[in-house]
This record gives C-alpha cells, structure tokens and sequence, in this order.
C-alpha cells in the first residue's frame, strides 16, 4: 500500500527515471503566461480529486500518463510503473489526501505534433509523508490543458535537517531561499541587494570580452535586469556547505546555479558570512 501511496508523487513518462535528494530552490524570472493556465489546472484537479469522481479525475490526465513508485531499488526498472487505470483508482479513493503546488513553469516549443502547447513544470507534492517534487509536461489536446507526464522526480524535497553535515545545511538553504525569493520578484531590487555585503564581487565577462570584478551594484543591476536564455526559470541546488570556525559566522558553500547572471550556470562555490545578525556574500571563487 506505500508504494500506491506515493504513486502520485513520482512521474515518468518515456524517459529514464531519475531520483534526488538534493535541496532545489526554483522560480520564474518573467511570465509567458503558462503559470495561470497551470493554477486553473491544480484548482479544477484538487476539486475533482476531493469529490471523488471518476470521470472529473480522468479529464485532467493524458491517456499516455504513466507514473512510478519512488520504492524498490536504485534502477527504474526495479520500480513499480502505474498506468492512467491504476492512478485514477488511487485518486477516486485517496485524492483528497493529495496537495500539489506549482514551483515554476514555462512553455516550450518542443512538443509532439499533435499537441498544440507544451507547459513544462516543476510541481511539489505535500500531504503524503515527506514533499516530492516531480518534473511534468502539461499538453494541450483537443483544447484542454492535461497532465501529461515528466523525466524526473525529486524524492526529498525541502529543507535540509539541522542535524546534516555540521548543520550549516539548513542555514545555507535558508539563505538561499531568501535570495530565491526575492529573485521571482526582480522589480524589488533592495530584497536582492540586502543578499550581498558592500565588499562582494565575482568575476565575468564584460561586453568587450574582458574578464573584470562585478561589484555589488552591478550585481544587484545584472540579477535585476538581465533576459534570461532559452527559459525563463532560474535553479538553485544547494550541494554542500560548512562552517569555517567555531564561530559560526561564516558558511563555505558549493551550489550549482543557472540563469542567474553573473553566476556561471554549474557549479559555484561562494561564501556567506554574519553581518548585522544577517548571512551574506561576501565573495565568489568563480573566474573568468
């Protein structure tokens, strides 16, 4: 019964499965306007899933959906795989256990040619033990937005424990998902700045091609104003992290980033550290 329990969690649709448990932070950096055709979906779904009625569930799924347990062994193939039958039988007698939010979405010119629009999604299931975040593509068939299916799904979610590591983990999460925050809201260029001290800089490129020292301001000006490329997303995945002293005042911690200039999109390692009762960063080790 645990593995049908979490079937809703987990998606995979003719791809290979993939689990994490790293700490993802995401958002949308514009609107193209999947976000709302989205939040209407979620809200007709968890209607049709609290009352319980077959045919309100089924009209939110593709019929090619198919979603995997999160239980078994490392390999997809030693997981259980669900078909559209199986999950609406699940979700006529279970359905109002399941809260699904929206994390990020945006459309995509890749679509099979018979679907008229492709939203691609990151989703955050909650209710159900601990939070799993699948990766989904809603199509648009015949007029109506459904739930197609996704590559990945994220089987711990959330917030590290304090007891991680040396516990610098959810102090660096934390701050991450402040700068999180404040990066879906772009217009608000004090909740950005008040991220970084007065003595950060990071290196990139200039529009000449010269590696220069970015400072503050013209962080704040870039992370602000920048046109994001090929999505309008932004992803944070916090890696690993720890204290440098029994101080606790400073935190070395490695992410991967992308779309977020001047960031490099992969891996950065950076370093936050107390000022006024407040972590922020104070230098990057990316280079030119």
């Amino acid at each position: 019964m645990q593995s049908v329990v979490l079937l809703l969690l987990l998606v995979l649709y003719g791809s290979a499965f993939e689990m994490h448990e790293t700490p993802r932070l995401v958002g949308n950096l514009d609107y193209d306007g999947s976000e709302k055709q989205v939040e209407k979906w979620l809200d007709s779904f968890h209607k049709a899933a609290r009352s319980g009625d077959r045919h309100q569930i089924a009209s939110h799924f593709a019929d090619e959906v198919h979603m995997m347990t999160c239980d078994g062994g490392p390999s997809r193939f030693e997981r259980t795989r669900f078909n559209r039958t199986t999950i609406i039988d699940y979700l006529v007698a279970h359905g109002s256990n399941v809260v699904v939010k929206l994390l990020e979405s945006t459309r995509s010119d890749r679509r099979p040619i018979h679907k008229q629009v492709n939203i691609w999604t990151e989703l955050v299931v909650t209710g159900i033990g601990k939070p799993f975040s699948p990766m989904v593509n809603f199509f648009v068939v015949n007029g109506t937005l459904l739930f197609f299916g996704g590559e990945m799904t994220y089987c711990g979610y959330g917030r590290p424990s304090e007891s991680t590591g040396d516990g610098s983990m959810s102090v660096a999460y934390d701050f991450l998902e402040s700068f999180a925050r404040a990066m879906r809201n772009r217009t608000d260029t004090t909740a950005i700045a008040e991220h970084f001290s007065n003595d950060w800089t990071i290196k990139d490129y200039n529009r000449r091609g010269e590696c220069t020292k970015v400072w503050r301001d013209e962080t704040v000006h870039y992370l602000s104003t920048f046109k994001p490329y090929h999505s309008i997303s932004f992803l944070i995945n916090l890696e690993n992290s720890y204290y440098v002293d029994d101080s606790r005042d400073v935190i070395k911690l490695e992410a991967s980033m992308y779309n977020l200039k001047p960031f490099s999109d992969g891996k950065v390692n950076s370093t936050i550290i107390m000022i006024d009762g407040k972590f922020k960063w104070v230098d990057s080790e990316h280079s030119c």
